[in-house]
């Protein structure tokens, strides 16, 4: 069973096409799990994260969303560094070994990429999307096994995140 882990939690779902959209009011964003996901809330450093997982055989989706101490007039050089503290922290926290990134956005807001092995779980993987809106701090994962990561539904699911206006 995949576990919560300090600032990342492991979700599953297989998005299918019959998936209707879970909506987090507080949390501003609309996904398409597979299914009704569990919330749950975890302190860290001064920080709550709010999760939303759905966990299968193979593999789970998450939403995760925190409310940073992101000053107004922070640079883009500053917001990088955040976002390369994020996947930093991420990967650390999961056991895990970055072994590719890229850089992306969600409309005008920067984001990361995040493909890593996870030795810790048989051919475990992880691909997750990391973005910053404001001062808040948005991460969208699909972990599981290889065969579950390379599905269809786990870019589906990643590709199903939307923000509320």
């Amino acid at each position: 069973m995949f576990r919560a882990v300090a600032l990342v939690v492991a979700l599953s779902a297989a998005a299918h096409a019959d998936d209707k959209p879970s909506a987090s009011n507080d949390g501003k964003f609309t996904a398409k799990f597979p299914g009704t996901p569990k919330e749950q809330t975890q302190e860290a450093a001064g920080v709550t994260l709010r999760m939303f997982a759905l966990e299968e055989k193979a593999g789970a989706y998450m939403v995760a969303y925190a409310d940073m101490p992101i000053p107004g007039n922070e640079t883009a050089k500053e917001t990088e560094a955040r976002l390369d503290g994020s996947r930093d922290g991420m990967v650390k926290n999961m056991g895990g070994k970055l072994t590719e990134e890229k850089k992306a956005t969600l409309g005008k807001h920067p984001s990361r990429e995040i493909f890593a092995d996870l030795p810790a779980l048989p051919d475990g993987k992880v691909r997750a999307r990391v973005f910053i809106v404001g001062t808040r701090l948005y991460q969208v994962m699909v972990v599981g096994t290889k065969e579950f990561f390379e599905a269809k539904g786990a870019v589906a699911f990643l590709d199903s995140l939307e923000l509320a206006k």
